[in-house]
């Protein structure tokens, strides 16, 4: 009975105890933001936002940003260097910039610096 216990507790805080399990979050503000639509070139004024880093899944997802959205990463060497993206966006990430395009009816370029929440 005590062996099963002591096997129990040692499953249960290793699961519970690794940071591994848990996404980076990161804050982050741009710096440029330019959005081209219809044939006009706009460029915004910074914007605050959240980025939400996935390595389990090698997934990224933006909040509060223009458009959420969730995309894949094709090269994740650790949480502070990697890209993704999809068939009509990408992104870089390294060192605490982020460098972002996307396109569809519309297309968006950006940079942002970015902390850990």
């Amino acid at each position: 009975m005590l062996l099963a216990r002591t096997l129990l507790t040692a499953i249960f805080l290793n699961l519970f105890s690794q940071m591994a399990w848990a996404d980076v979050v990161y804050q982050c503000s741009s710096k440029q933001f330019v959005v081209l639509e219809k044939g006009k070139l706009e460029r915004r004024e910074p914007k605050r936002f959240e980025l939400v880093v996935d390595d389990k899944r090698k997934k990224i997802q933006f909040k509060d940003f223009e458009m959420p959205q969730s995309f894949s990463i094709g090269y994740f060497v650790d949480e502070n260097w990697w890209w993704g993206g999809d068939e009509t966006s990408t992104f870089v990430f390294k060192d605490g910039w982020l460098h972002g395009a996307l396109a569809n009816t519309w297309a968006i370029s950006f940079s942002a610096e970015c902390d850990k929440f």
